[in-house]
């Protein structure tokens, strides 16, 4: 039997996640079809280039062509490593070239690397700019693990509060009901795919998605966000038409917001997770697949560059690569 998961390591959350694998950001992409879609045959997965870069080509502060992307995943590797110090001062690289919502991203995980190295002073100046860059997430502060070490500081309270209210701003700007609907999505799936009942989760899926029709018909949608929440939504259906209505989705929110780097990279796992599901390789490298008891990434289109995968906001394939190996020998 197969089973999908998203592609998103444990530091590439975009939400974000999306959350993280880790499951929670893993919810972002594509995990409710982890329980269906048996009818397509996965092929394996190429085994060259599977690893990460040497240290000597890893990207540095100086080098203006390496993008947040390519930094990002040097940080995931970090974060592995146990290299916590390390991995924080590469997101900030990577928040630095990112000049969207990708930025508080960034900067949010770098507080948590910085939280696992000790370094409380960095981790809490490091929440404070992403907040500054506009981190709104009052669900993904309060169950983020890496944080734990926070918690008994008062800067950390104070960092909930101002979380909330932003939140609260945030939430005015956008179709409350749609994000609610979202929200209802992401905690559906924050317990991992090992603990979820797919069976009461695809009734719930498809009633979020008979909404979404129906608000999408009202004209409810009018914000890059509302339109990312729909997406996402129905990114988590069970049909290919789900997955094209999904991209459509999140092209527009990126028309609305070319900034919006979470609606870039969903629009390239839409396309991905439609062409898996119609049997055709991925474009981008975001879709997973079990196969016979191991996780493997689902065949890339060899033509596609990691410079076109930046251009949505997509980690380098090595790193996709790399998470395929991670998913079947965990840290």
């Amino acid at each position: 039997m197969h089973s999908d998961v998203p592609g998103i390591s444990r530091i590439q959350r975009a939400s974000h996640r999306p959350l993280a694998l880790l499951w929670a950001a893993c919810a972002l992409v594509a995990c409710a079809g982890a329980r269906s879609h048996t009818a397509h045959t996965a092929h394996t997965a190429h085994t060259a280039g599977t690893t990460a870069p040497a240290a000597s080509t890893a990207p540095v502060a100086g080098d203006a062509t390496v993008t947040p992307q390519e930094l990002s995943a040097q940080a995931d590797l970090a974060y592995d490593n146990k290299d916590y110090a390390g991995c924080a001062r590469l997101l900030e690289q990577a928040a630095a070239r990112s000049p969207g919502g990708g930025a508080a991203n960034h900067l949010f995980n770098a507080a948590g690397c910085y939280a696992l190295a000790g370094d409380k002073q960095h981790a809490f100046a490091a929440l404070e700019a992403a907040l500054a860059h506009g981190f709104v997430s009052l669900r993904r502060a309060e169950n983020e693990g890496d944080l734990a070490s926070l918690h008994d500081d008062a800067r950390w309270a104070a960092f909930l509060a101002t979380t909330r209210s932003r939140q609260e701003q945030y939430v005015k700007t956008l179709n409350a009901e749609l994000y609610a609907l979202y929200e209802e999505d992401q905690k559906a799936r924050a317990g991992g795919p090992d603990h979820i009942d797919w069976k009461v989760v695809a009734v719930q899926d498809q009633q979020r998605r008979k909404r979404v029709l129906e608000i999408l018909a009202a004209g409810g949608t009018k914000v890059s966000d509302d339109y990312y929440h729909a997406s996402l939504i129905f990114q988590h259906g069970e049909e290919v038409a789900d997955f094209e209505q999904a991209h459509k989705l999140a092209l527009r929110a990126v028309e609305l917001d070319p900034r919006n780097d979470k609606a870039r990279w969903l629009a390239a796992a839409t396309k991905d997770r439609a062409l898996m599901n119609q049997g055709k390789s991925q474009l981008y490298g975001t879709q997973f697949k079990k196969v016979d008891g191991t996780w493997i990434l689902y065949p890339v289109q060899p033509e596609v560059t990691d410079a076109e995968r930046a251009r949505w906001n997509v980690p380098p394939l090595w790193s996709a690569k790399r998470q395929a190996e991670n998913l079947n020998h965990p840290h």
